[in-house]
């Protein structure tokens, strides 16, 4: 994270305690003040959602049903606009926006790339290529977004700069008034902005009183953690669920997603819990150890570990241990909640995991709402991928872009659904 913020970092990968904790609670509550607030992020994903598959649902000549590629256009294009809205002020280009500096699908391209660096850069002869290209487009979207921070305060600044041409002009009453007029005017042109959905967050961000390259870092940081992987879960958990294998549990989920009540949520909670639980964002964790220690797997065993070997902890084994999934391979909406670590644990564990819940129960209420879902037939209707074991009794899920080039992020999905 550090190259793409000049050396800084970001709050949730800072591992001096108190650094950590300072950061992360003052981020944290500007990103989300208050329920209101919450509650509001919560209703814009469910429209922006509806809105995305209504754009690029698409009807083919002759052959029933209606379609829309579920990850590509409406999963992918909704976490985009979440970070460009929402949080970085980046004007995209749509068909509603036909001026903005990226395209939808050139800003999740940009953010894969960020993400990936960050994240899973851990294949040696491809590292140093990874970071130069995140470096270069690392450095594109935080001057963006600096101009986004510095844009939230201009009404304020515009009001200075307008009172003190007032002030200065007030021993001549004529040219006060025809020169105020002509300042207005032009420093509306020169100014003229509308009130952006980040703006609010940005401005509680300043309130904390860092510096504004601290700012951009942060802003940066939750915008590639907040993104691209959201979306990965999405994507996977839909998948998981759109097998044929899994008719059944589908088809409680169709039936939940009708109902609003406690129940039905909590149930609905549980579903996307174990999808995220046997659809795994990342099958583990590779680290290089800094020092040598030995480490208890809590099962008996121990592990000894010297200063510079590199560790694979397997989320997926993790995910499927019988003591905290007794019959692991089942899909239970009825765990425990306390059961899971889906989003990691302890001191870096991920501080949006009840809003992330409640974002992905709002995409997929409308997604599996659609009359008769069910996959596009032929390739179309796969995510195309191939399984490989990079360590030993853990599969890895790799994918294929439109250029059939391998990439750790689902690309496509078309699904077909009944008119209404």
């Amino acid at each position: 994270m550090k190259p793409l913020t000049n050396g800084f970092g970001f709050m949730l990968v800072f591992d001096e305690k108190a650094k950590h904790d300072w950061f992360r609670t003052r981020v944290i509550r500007a990103l989300f003040p208050n329920k209101e607030v919450v509650n509001g992020y919560v209703s814009w994903y469910k429209q922006m959602t509806q809105q995305l598959v209504k754009e690029n649902s698409y009807k083919i000549s002759g052959i029933p049903g209606t379609r829309v590629d579920i990850v590509r256009n409406v999963i992918n294009l909704a976490a985009v606009h979440w970070a460009s809205d929402w949080l970085m002020g980046t004007p995209l280009k749509t068909k509603n926006h036909p001026i903005g500096l990226f395209t939808e699908q050139e800003m999740y391209d940009v953010l894969m790339l960020l993400c990936t660096c960050v994240f899973i850069n851990v294949l040696p002869e491809r590292g140093f290529f990874l970071k130069d290209q995140a470096q270069i487009f690392g450095d594109k979207v935080n001057s963006l977004i600096e101009k986004s921070i510095e844009a939230c305060r201009l009404p304020r600044q515009r009001y200075v700069i307008l009172r003190c041409i007032y002030i200065k002009k007030d021993h001549l009453t004529y040219l006060q008034s025809v020169f105020s007029h002509v300042a207005s005017k032009a420093s509306s042109f020169l100014f003229a902005q509308e009130e952006k959905a980040c703006y609010p967050f940005l401005r509680r961000l300043a309130e904390i009183g860092i510096a504004r390259g601290e700012m951009v870092s942060q802003v940066i940081g939750l915008s590639v953690g907040s993104s691209v992987n959201w979306a990965q879960s999405i994507s996977q958990m839909v998948d998981f669920y759109l097998d044929d294998a899994r008719a059944a549990e589908r088809a409680e989920i169709v039936k939940l997603v009708q109902r609003d009540d406690a129940e039905a949520i909590e149930l609905l909670h549980g579903y996307i819990r174990e999808g995220q639980r046997l659809a795994p964002q990342f099958p583990g964790l590779l680290r290089q150890a800094a020092v040598t220690d030995t480490v208890d797997l809590g099962d008996g065993r121990k592990v000894d570990v010297r200063a510079g070997d590199l560790i694979f902890s397997s989320f997926y084994n993790a995910q499927h241990n019988e003591t905290d999934f007794p019959e692991p391979n089942k899909v239970n909406p009825r765990r425990p909640k306390e059961s899971y670590q889906n989003q990691g644990s302890g001191f870096h564990i991920c501080p949006g995991v009840d809003f992330t819940l409640m974002t992905a129960t709002e995409v997929v209420k409308i997604i599996f709402k659609l009359p008769n879902i069910r996959r596009a037939p032929g390739a179309a209707g796969t995510m195309a991928s191939y399984t490989i074991q990079q360590v030993p009794g853990t599969d890895n899920r790799m994918y294929l872009d439109n250029t059939s080039k391998e990439t750790p992020w689902p690309g496509s999905l078309t699904v077909v659904y009944d008119d209404a």
